[in-house]
C-alpha cells in the first residue's frame, strides 16, 4: 500500500514537473523572440513591402491596401490604392511631407511643430507593433502559423494589471496615445502579434476585443529587407497644375492627413461617416 502511494506521489510530482518545464520553457520562447523581433528592428536600415488593412465598425468592414516604403531616420513614403492607380500618396522626409491626391489634382503640404514628426515616424506599421512589445505587456507564445504565405511565430500581448486599472483606453499605450479618442479603438483589449520566423519582424498584427472578436488585422506582404531604398523615393515635386494646400498636422488625430479636400471622397470618408454620424455599436 505504502509502495503504490510513494509511486502515485512520484507520478504526481512527474506530472507537476512537465507542467512548469512546459511553462518555463514557453517563457523563455516567449522572451527570446521578442528580443530576436527588438534587434531585428535596432539592424534595419529601411523596408518596402504591400500592406492591408481591414477596420470592423459594426456592421461595416472599412479596408484600404497599398505599399509603404520605409528609411531611417526618418524618410517615409505610403501609397493608397490597388496596383492600377494611387488614391493618396504620402511622402515625407525630415521636416517636409507631402499628401497627393491624384483624382482632386491636389497636394497638401503638412506643416508640423517641433516633436510631430516624430509620431508620424512612430505609427510607421512595422514600428508601431514592434514598439508594444516593448510596453511591458504580458506577453506569450500561441504556437505557429501562417501569415502571408510566411511561416509565422504567434504572441498574444495582454495588458498588465496596473495599465487596466489605470483606465488606458487600449492595449498598447503609444498607440492609445493617439487613437484613444476613436470609439472603437476602446473595445480594443489585446493584441496577436504574427512574427516572420525569416526576419523575425511582424508581419501581421491583430487588435482583439475582451471576447477575442476582430477589431482590426494589419498585413504586410513582399516584405523587403534593406532593399537599398536611393532618397528620390522619398521626395516629391508637385505636378504642374496641381493645387498646392497648407494643412496643420494634427498629433490628436494624425489620420486627418489622409482625409481628401473637401467634394473628394475616399476609403477613409466612408469610415469617418460612421464614426461621426451614424456611431458604432
Amino acid at each position: 500500500m505504502k509502495r503504490r502511494i510513494v509511486v502515485l506521489v512520484a507520478i504526481a510530482l512527474v506530472a507537476i514537473l512537465a507542467i512548469v518545464g512546459v511553462a518555463y520553457r514557453n517563457e523563455i520562447r516567449t522572451a527570446l523572440l521578442l528580443r530576436r523581433c527588438g534587434r531585428a528592428w535596432d539592424h534595419l536600415n529601411g523596408y518596402r513591402g504591400d500592406f492591408s488593412v481591414d477596420v470592423e465598425l459594426g456592421p461595416l468592414i472599412v479596408s484600404a491596401e497599398g505599399t509603404v516604403s520605409y528609411r531611417k531616420p526618418g524618410s517615409y513614403r505610403i501609397e493608397i490604392g490597388g496596383n492600377d492607380r494611387s488614391d493618396c500618396r504620402i511622402v515625407g522626409s525630415g521636416e517636409t511631407a507631402w499628401v497627393y491626391f491624384p483624382d482632386a489634382e491636389t497636394a497638401v503640404r503638412v506643416e508640423f511643430l517641433q516633436g510631430d514628426v516624430a509620431s508620424v515616424l512612430d505609427d510607421q506599421p512595422l514600428k508601431t507593433w514592434v514598439d508594444q512589445a516593448g510596453e511591458g505587456l504580458q506577453a506569450r507564445w500561441l504556437g505557429t502559423d501562417t501569415a502571408s504565405h510566411r511561416k509565422c511565430d504567434v504572441i498574444e500581448l495582454l495588458p498588465p494589471q496596473q495599465a487596466t486599472e489605470n483606465g488606458l483606453p487600449v492595449l498598447a499605450p503609444a498607440v492609445g496615445r493617439r487613437l484613444g479618442k476613436v470609439p472603437f479603438v476602446g473595445s480594443w483589449k489585446r493584441t496577436r502579434v504574427y512574427l516572420d520566423r525569416k526576419t523575425h519582424l511582424p508581419i501581421r498584427g491583430d487588435a482583439l476585443k475582451e471576447s477575442g472578436a476582430l477589431v482590426f488585422t494589419w498585413r504586410v506582404r513582399n516584405l523587403q529587407v534593406n532593399p537599398g531604398l536611393p532618397e528620390s523615393d522619398f521626395q516629391f515635386d508637385p505636378p504642374k497644375g496641381v493645387t498646392v494646400l497648407q494643412r496643420k498636422f494634427d498629433p490628436e488625430a494624425p489620420w486627418t492627413v489622409f482625409l481628401p479636400p473637401v467634394g473628394h471622397r475616399s476609403w477613409l470618408d466612408r469610415a469617418r461617416d460612421v464614426l461621426e454620424g451614424e456611431g458604432v455599436p
